[in-house]
């Protein structure tokens, strides 16, 4: 991005950003509700390079929302800090790469792992996180920018806690409603007809929170459909006219937890959520009955870690898959 570019993004974005203790503008990453900011400040080390800071609430109805593990630790929501990444991916695009609000943007894959739980514990002091963020693999059209690589860093006191590689694209609101105007349209799916799983045995208290449920095993193949409540908005804080990433993934979390449980009979609190690499190849849309897929033979179990393929069905496609792990306390 050329000196001038930049200028002119830090006059129209600048007066957003605020000091760390308060969080930025909710239209820097995609949220409606101000409790649902979680992005504090902002900083630029160098080109395609940026630090980005972070309040982790220590309670939350939807993130968080677990409770402790068999070895008596709570630890922050591992989706909780998936959110992070996500929304310093917005923040970061708007801020520094002259992407205007109007963009709409498409999520490709996304990488995540833990690195050190221990600080990660939920204690009597909230924990403020810093997340160091490269920019690479920049992808253009007609010499616009449309998407690239983020490779960050969450770290809390210094101590790197996870990571995540996701790439990101994006368009212009109106070529976007020309490409989805068939599908917005359409009547929502009814979740009311598909019986959810039980809080407990994916690891929820709160009963909204479950989002897969008529679980289904069928010789080697276990199945569990998506429950899209688009009126809850702890998890879809705004309209959108399809399955958000971040509510598949937990599905996948989900669906993991139980197959886990029914494979090996690994009880919910003995399980943490460790690694996912996951590709999304194309929209899971609103209308239509999706399900999580798992082959029990493919499950791998090296030392503590539990890694278990997972796909997305829908209308006979594959349309996302990859594999969840999952960190055994014994």
């Amino acid at each position: 991005m050329s000196n001038a570019v930049r200028q002119s993004c830090e006059d129209e974005h600048s007066s957003a950003f605020i000091h760390s203790g308060s969080t930025i503008d909710r239209k820097y990453v995609h949220r409606q509700a101000i409790n649902e900011v979680f992005i504090t400040n902002q900083h630029q080390l160098a080109d395609d390079h940026f630090m980005i800071s972070a309040a982790l609430p220590k309670s939350h109805m939807y993130f968080n929302d677990h409770s402790k593990l068999a070895n008596g630790k709570q630890y922050y929501d591992p989706m909780l800090l998936l959110e992070v990444f996500r929304q310093t991916s917005i923040c970061v695009t708007h801020k520094y790469y002259d992407v205007p609000f109007s963009a709409k943007f498409i999520f490709n894959d996304a990488k995540f792992n833990m690195i050190d739980c221990q600080k990660l514990e939920i204690t009597q002091t909230p924990s403020l996180a810093s997340v160091e963020v490269k920019i690479t693999n920049h992808k253009y059209r007609k010499n616009f920018l449309t998407g690239y690589t983020l490779e960050m860093q969450l770290s809390i006191d210094n101590v790197i806690c996870a990571q995540k590689t996701m790439g990101i694209g994006w368009m212009e609101g109106s070529v976007w409603k020309k490409l989805r105007s068939k599908v917005e349209s359409q009547a929502s799916l009814n979740h009311l007809d598909i019986k959810p799983a039980s809080c407990l045995s994916v690891g929820r208290i709160v009963s909204h929170n479950v989002v897969i449920g008529d679980t289904q095993i069928k010789n080697d193949h276990f199945t569990t459909a998506l429950i899209v409540d688009q009126s809850y908005s702890p998890i879809f804080d705004h309209p959108l006219d399809h399955v958000p990433a971040m509510f598949i993934i937990e599905a996948f979390r989900q669906t993991g937890i139980l197959a886990a449980k029914i494979y090996k009979d690994i009880p919910v609190n003995q399980l943490i959520f460790h690694d996912c690499n996951i590709s999304f190849q194309q929209f899971c849309e609103l209308n239509s009955r999706s399900q999580c897929v798992v082959s029990f033979h493919e499950i791998e179990f090296i030392k503590n870690l539990i890694h278990i393929p997972i796909y997305l069905l829908q209308e006979n496609i594959k349309n996302t898959f990859g594999t969840m792990t999952f960190k055994h306390f014994a």
